[in-house]
């Protein structure tokens, strides 16, 4: 993900809808603004960041001001315990998403068998598998997992 985003792109990517507030709702500052910052980078990406350091911090400020809180306030957010696991999960039925699972990274490769190797260039492979799993509903696998292309090609998420 990019780290420096504009103003326009700011809000056109990392505002909030009237439903994505609803969300929001009781929760503690810290997991009131964690919870906004998990739920639009993964609308952005389709998998959610591994720690802090991964979501721009012109996205947290943004984020922060828009729900009245402040950007420290996402330090507190916990990237590790349980409350993470219900965040993420809460995230993927409000978005209509699921897990990936190893069936699925091998349904992954046979439509990228059949559909997609025209084009040979890592990066061009790499946003076909991120759109497939965008368009199958599931979230993307994590960054340590890879799916082996054919001809010894590696595509890392």
């Amino acid at each position: 993900m990019k780290h420096q985003w504009s103003s326009y792109e700011l809000e056109e990517s990392w505002s909030l809808s009237p439903e994505e507030l609803v969300l929001l709702s009781g929760r503690s500052d810290s997991n009131h603004l964690g919870f906004a910052v998990l739920l639009k980078f993964f609308q952005i990406t389709g998998y959610f960041p591994r720690e802090r350091a991964d979501v721009p911090q012109q996205a947290v400020e943004h984020l922060a001001n828009l729900v009245n809180l402040h950007a420290s306030d996402f330090n507190d957010h916990s990237f590790s315990d349980r409350l993470l696991k219900s965040h993420r999960a809460e995230i993927r039925s409000f978005l209509g998403f699921r897990p990936s699972t190893n069936k699925d990274a091998r349904a992954a490769l046979q439509w990228l068998k059949k559909e997609a190797l025209s084009e040979r260039s890592t990066l061009h492979l790499q946003e076909c598998l991120r759109r497939w799993y965008l368009d199958c509903r599931i979230e993307q696998p994590s960054h340590s997992r890879k799916t082996l292309i054919p001809s010894d090609l590696v595509v890392t998420f």
